[in-house]
């Protein structure tokens, strides 16, 4: 395979720490060969990254004429994924999105027609995906060590500052909290549960970080999927102590993972005898397991875990025309409970997806 070419479109935090240095650190045979950004400072701080001299636009439209690259991560705004999501694959490169997809149903559904339409591979930096923990949650699951699905939550409390500075302080800009940056829970409850959602309740605020705003720094979300039920916690001014947590519960088990400890619990369930009446409360199963994942197979000391695992995907999909884990059905799916969830915040009733296709 020859080398393949990265253009990198809006460069911030998450290029300069994650997917420069990430394409930097690879095996393979990679190469960023283009740039685009509007600060002509943050193009010298990417520039300065690189070994060879990588060519520099400030407008995408430019970039896209004059640029050599096979692949454009898209790292602009929200707001602005799906207009240079569309743009790059109708040119005909192969994208990198992060996450959300985008900030409705209807543009998730224009970028991953234009990924079809252009036979090119589009990936959604959903990390989790790429996650060694979270890979072997979902394998335990599809293995049916705790049975069917039948209930499940996510918990993240952390203090994300920078979530109420520069654009991200406007909700029209990132579509709330629930989508910019739950969107990756409800993926991990979408993944684990593995069947459509239905309905969404939810109740956010902010109250600590910037009062008053419309972008919340704490919500409860309960969804209703097809024979499943999931509850989803965010809290984004909680600066120690914190975590997140993921809980699962089926007809055979329950299994609790433990992002900070890089640990999976498992509790097989005991069939009932008839002399049952009550079980002690806080007991281990008698066939308890734990699990524990190396963290130094998550954390290479630049990036997000899972991006070096999602870049060799991308890669492998671009030789073998495979649909990556993290594909635009993935990005749309999680994408879209977020949109419902934001929209039951507002309104304070129960919404149904169907009312977001």
């Amino acid at each position: 395979m020859t080398t393949v070419r990265f253009g990198i479109v809006g460069i911030g935090r998450r290029s300069l720490m994650g997917h420069i240095p990430t394409i930097l650190h690879s095996e393979r045979d990679v190469a960023v060969t283009a740039l685009c950004s509007r600060s002509d400072e943050n193009l010298d701080r990417a520039a300065a990254m690189l070994p060879n001299a990588p060519a520099r636009f400030h407008e995408l439209d430019n970039m896209l004429a004059d640029g050599e690259f096979d692949v454009a991560v898209i790292c602009t705004p929200d707001f602005m994924h799906r207009e240079h999501a569309v743009a790059c694959l109708d040119a005909g490169k192969h994208v990198h999105v992060e996450k959300p997809l985008a900030l409705s149903a209807a543009d998730c559904d224009a970028i991953v027609h234009a990924a079809e339409r252009a036979g090119r591979v589009l990936q959604v930096s959903l990390v989790y995906r790429y996650s060694s923990l979270f890979r072997k949650a979902a394998e335990i699951v599809r293995d049916g060590q705790i049975g069917r699905v039948r209930t499940a939550w996510c918990h993240e409390f952390a203090e994300y500052p920078n979530l109420y500075r520069g654009w991200h302080t406007h909700k029209p800009n990132n579509g709330g909290l629930l989508v910019t940056k739950n969107c990756h829970h409800f993926d991990l409850l979408n993944w684990m549960i593995d069947r459509p959602a239905r309905r969404v309740a939810a109740f956010g605020s902010n109250d600590v970080m910037n009062p008053g705003s419309a972008v919340h720094d704490n919500a409860w979300v309960i969804i209703d999927y097809d024979g499943a039920r999931a509850s989803l916690g965010s809290c984004i001014f909680s600066r120690y102590g914190n975590d997140v947590t993921l809980g699962v519960i089926g007809d055979g088990g329950i299994m609790a993972v433990m992002l900070d400890t890089h640990e999976i619990h498992i509790h097989p369930r005991e069939p009932f005898a008839e002399t049952d009446t009550v079980f002690p409360q806080g007991l281990p199963s008698p066939a308890y397991r734990k699990v524990t994942i190396e963290r130094a197979t998550e954390y290479t000391g630049y990036g997000h875990q899972g991006d070096a695992r999602a870049l060799a995907e991308l890669l492998e999909c671009i030789e073998t025309g495979q649909r990556p884990s993290a594909d635009g059905h993935v990005g749309r799916a999680c994408t879209v409970l977020g949109l419902a969830a934001e929209r039951s915040c507002e309104t304070g009733q129960v919404v149904s997806i169907d009312d977001l296709e």
